[in-house]
């Protein structure tokens, strides 16, 4: 029975705070200092957001903060009042000792006042806190239409988040950056980000990799390149990396292939990173670059098995979303190289050019012919063993 008592208790709360005139709001302001408090709070909320501003302030002033939820709900309520009525408000709550959960929600309401200076010190002083709750309160500030001091007040708090002792947070942080990107001109955010990339969790070099190019790679190309220059020697940031380069690069290809040729040339100093170097080509479909790469690697001994065997694999991943044009070019490009290595790219350009959806017609048919009677092993051999589904 006392269940049923409270449930018809709450349902009549409810449709107080659903009255047009706000006949209901006196006695929900009575039941916020009692056991009825956590339904009062929210069936209130409707009513104060459809009153004038003022009005809704002077309500909430005499709302008791003396429960958790209630003064979560009422700190939420000021920071969505139109307008700066209720800021200084929120300041004199910040300054009191509060729960945990309800300096959170405050820390929430200041999105809406970041153009004031007063803001920032509380930001930041979260961010700062041991607490990670509270340092992932101000993690997912947006920046749009924001003034461009305030824009770079906000790059100092992320990056004073992605130094935070705590691994959920900065990966939080990186994850944010990755997915609500902010202009960082200053680059005030690389060295954060390469420390992440250096970082022994695999999860946070994903996510490390992910902000970089979100970040820098439509802006500033030659930093791409300066970054990639800088992790060469650290092998797992620089897989982290590219891997999340490879990713989004045939997605986004106009913006970013600036930052491609960038990392290209800043791979090219080390041979060792020739599978990469190609494979990070192929997913530009940089078509000329990429045969000025081949060539150069034959040239230089370094076209070996294992990247040719990243060439295949790359081509053959690449096939769908590649333009039919490009790998034309390619294929008809080194086609009569006098390097077999090289006819065996220009094979697999084929293959690529003749999967789905595209097929193989009577031409391609026909020059997979003469790579079948090519005189090397190393071509003759895949190009006898390849089969168009037509064929009989």
């Amino acid at each position: 029975m006392q269940n049923t008592h409270l449930a018809v208790r709450d349902v009549a709360l409810r449709a107080l705070g659903r009255l047009d005139a706000g006949q209901g709001i006196a006695t929900l302001l009575q039941a916020l200092d009692d056991s009825r408090a956590r339904i009062a709070i929210y069936a209130l909320r409707r009513s104060l957001l459809q009153m004038p501003a003022e009005r809704a302030l002077a309500l909430l002033r005499g709302v008791p903060l003396r429960k958790v939820t209630v003064a979560k709900e009422a700190v939420r309520l000021l920071g969505e009042l139109p307008g700066g009525a209720a800021y200084a408000d929120l300041l004199a709550i910040a300054g009191q000792e509060l729960h945990r959960d309800v300096r959170v929600a405050l820390l929430r309401a200041l999105w809406a006042h970041l153009e004031q200076p007063e803001t920032w010190p509380l930001l930041e002083q979260a961010a700062a806190s041991d607490d990670p709750a509270l340092a992932a309160g101000v993690i997912r500030i947006p920046a749009d239409r924001r003034s461009p001091a305030t824009l770079r007040r906000l790059v100092r708090l992320l990056a004073l988040l992605l130094l935070h002792p705590n691994p959920q947070v900065r990966l939080d942080t990186l994850q944010r950056c990755a997915t609500l990107p902010i202009a960082d001109l200053e680059h005030i955010l690389q060295e954060p980000l390469l420390a992440a990339l250096d970082s022994p969790l695999p999860d946070q070099r994903t996510a490390a990799a992910s902000a970089v190019f979100a970040t820098y790679a439509g802006r500033d190309a030659d930093l791409i390149g300066a970054l990639v220059r800088r992790i060469l020697p650290n092998r797992r940031a620089l897989i982290a990396l590219l891997e999340q380069f490879n990713q989004v690069l045939p997605w986004n290809r106009g913006r970013m292939l600036p930052a491609a040729r960038a990392a290209l040339a800043a791979l090219a100093s080390d041979p060792l990173t020739a599978a990469l170097q190609v494979g990070l080509a192929i997913n530009a479909l940089l078509v000329d670059d990429l045969t000025a790469l081949l060539r150069r690697l034959a040239t230089q001994d370094l076209l070996h098995a294992e990247v040719i065997m990243a060439v295949i694999a790359a081509l053959q991943a690449s096939a769908r979303r590649a333009d039919a044009g490009a790998l034309a070019v390619l294929e008809q490009s080194l086609a009569e190289e006098s390097d077999a290595r090289l006819r065996r790219v220009a094979l697999a350009a084929l293959v690529a050019l003749a999967g789905w959806p595209r097929g193989w017609d009577a031409e391609r048919r026909a020059r997979l012919q003469i790579y079948r009677a090519d005189s090397a092993a190393l071509v003759a051999a895949a190009a006898q063993f390849t089969f168009p589904s037509d064929e009989s």
